[in-house]
């Protein structure tokens, strides 16, 4: 049943439960109030179900938890309270689980048993408690978006296991500790997005030697340390770095340079020294934002190579 991205203005029939062949529900992108039927763990046969980008209401059913051959869970940017439930720990065929932007509390669902999960989004509620370790055990995980919480603890050093992680987003939060050594394994990686959090300890080297990493933001923390000199020289495809209010320390290497598509370095309010690298912005053509204010730099008007202000 393909209904999506229409103007339907209403609530989700009860007597849906009864289509018990139905492998499709797609009503994403309408206006439907109301709560989702909890004749909807009738329908055993569902593949996709898609109620996304609504303004549905109430605790989320915890009959979902019946459809054991559900693939696709799509319940991002309605108005669902209370904790996610438990159930959806039985839909071990689930590949895609995206609850994006809600009013859910709690903590962690327990998910350990989805060994089949490739898409996890459960950014921009409330949850509260740890990133559970078990998630370096979904070996299938792509992406991992759990921003915009209140979750605490350490970034689980099993996340270094997930050979196939392309994102993980855990910006604002209230996360401690480092961040793990493992993370220089994920030779997959295009995003890390762990800004405006509480993390201090330096950066393990290997993290830039992922050539495939796009975009790197961990600005508003406390990490320290100082940067690798060849930094830069194998990482051809960065586009945003973003290491600002932190304690970094040292030099800027010149390495960074080489980063010839990137569009946005931010590096303000550190503790960065030394000569700002001539050769920024000579092979940048795409260079909008260089961003080293508030830092102990010096520089001459020939040692760069773009108008900036440090």
């Amino acid at each position: 049943m393909e209904l999506h991205s229409n103007r339907l203005q209403l609530e989700i029939p009860h007597q849906l439960g009864s289509l018990k062949n139905l492998q499709v529900l797609r009503l994403g992108y309408n206006t439907l109030i109301g709560s989702i039927p909890s004749t909807i763990g009738n329908l055993v046969n569902l593949k996709l179900l898609d109620v996304g980008a609504n303004n549905l209401t109430g605790e989320i059913p915890s009959e979902i938890g019946k459809l054991r051959s559900l693939q696709w869970l799509n319940l991002k940017l309605n108005q669902f309270v209370g904790s996610i439930p438990s159930t959806l720990g039985n839909l071990s065929a689930l590949t895609h689980l995206n609850i994006y932007s809600n009013k859910l509390t709690g903590g962690f669902p327990p998910l350990q048993g989805l060994l089949s999960l490739n898409y996890l989004v459960l950014g921009e509620n409330n949850l509260t408690g740890i990133v559970p370790s078990w998630l370096g055990n979904l070996s299938l995980l792509t992406i991992i978006d759990l921003q915009k919480n209140s979750l605490v603890g350490h970034i689980p050093e099993s996340l270094g296991n997930l050979k196939l992680l392309t994102v993980v987003s855990l910006s604002f939060n209230k996360l401690v500790g480092c961040i793990p050594n493992s993370f220089g394994n994920l030779h997959a990686l295009i995003e890390v997005d762990i800004d405006n959090n509480e993390l201090d300890g330096s950066v393990a080297p290997s993290i830039f030697n992922i050539s495939s990493l796009e975009i790197f933001n961990v600005q508003s923390n406390h990490l320290n340390g100082s940067f690798p000199l060849d930094m830069g020289s194998k990482l051809p495809n960065l586009d945003l770095f973003l290491v600002d209010d932190s304690r970094f320390h040292g030099e800027i290497p010149p390495a960074l340079c080489n980063t010839s598509v990137i569009q946005w370095i931010q590096m303000s309010q550190n503790f960065l020294s030394g000569m700002i690298p001539h050769c920024f912005g000579i092979q940048q053509k795409n260079l909008l934002v260089l961003n080293l204010a508030q830092n102990q730099l010096e520089g001459t008007n020939n040692s760069i190579g773009v108008s900036c202000q440090v």
